[in-house]
């Protein structure tokens, strides 16, 4: 009995041995096989897809599918920024799928990006051709180049918000809607009480929409080399005689 046990132990020894030692070989292999960079490299980048703000995991990543996260590119860049053998970066914007807020982060890690001496050149379809495209537009002008395909639409339309109503439909199902407010300008739940914006609550939303419509103007003026008013100017026209988009061309690879 003493013998079956001794060897048992040895047997499972022996196996766990094995498993370490084909672990580290894998490792190794791995390690080994991993591409080396070239000496001169172009990042690239796809912004179609948004930013996401934190990390996702692997329900989320089955359900809307691996997508960049926010952090990850402002560190990669700044990263690329520092290295010697990237040259520039080649970006795809496609649609309006970040927030402002998100976008300023970019556009300042772009801009200390080309600060290093990189070049930024960012292509896009359209900006704008099936609805507003200001705030794409807005992170294109990061860019050295902004490239637009030859039927490509500039949308510089501004900002605008919607905001539904409910009223009427409570009051035909005999609703009555009723909550504290402590002042004019706590509008949360004016959707379910009025029929229309208030006086007050009006008066907030066109104070914040010109604040932020305020902030990519100066920003578009800023990195395009006009003036605020040349770009207030541009809104709801095509910019290209203006050199807001240069050049026109169809979808083209990362220059060498």
């Amino acid at each position: 009995m003493r013998r079956f046990v001794l060897g048992l132990f040895a047997v499972i020894g022996i196996v766990v041995a094995l498993v370490i030692v084909g672990a580290g070989v894998a490792v190794w292999r791995i390690a080994a096989s991993k591409p080396t960079l070239p000496g001169s490299m172009i990042l690239t980048a796809d912004f179609s897809g948004g930013l996401v703000e934190g990390s996702q995991n692997a329900l989320s990543e089955l359900v809307v599918g691996r997508k960049s996260t926010l952090r990850g590119f402002l560190d990669a860049l700044e990263r690329a920024a520092e290295d010697p053998r990237v040259k520039g970066l080649y970006a795809h914007i496609d649609g309006d799928s970040l927030g402002l807020a998100k976008i300023q982060e970019v556009r300042d890690a772009i801009a200390a990006f080309r600060g290093k001496g990189k070049f930024a050149i960012t292509f896009s379809e359209s900006f704008g051709e099936f609805g507003g495209g200001t705030r794409p537009y807005y992170l294109a002008t990061a860019f050295d180049e902004i490239w637009l395909q030859p039927l490509g639409a500039v949308g510089l339309v501004g900002l605008h918000t919607e905001m539904p109503f409910l009223r009427g439909t409570l009051d035909r199902l005999g609703i009555e809607p009723s909550f504290a407010r402590r002042a004019e300008y706590k509008s949360a739940v004016n959707f379910l009480t009025d029929t229309e914006m208030t006086p007050p609550q009006r008066e907030e939303v066109e104070s914040l929409l010109t604040a932020m419509a305020g902030q990519i103007v100066r920003g578009i003026a800023e990195t395009r080399h006009l003036t605020e008013s040349e770009v207030q100017g541009l809104i709801d026209r095509v910019g290209r005689r203006a050199g807001v988009v240069v050049p026109l061309s169809r979808r083209r690879r990362p220059p060498a």
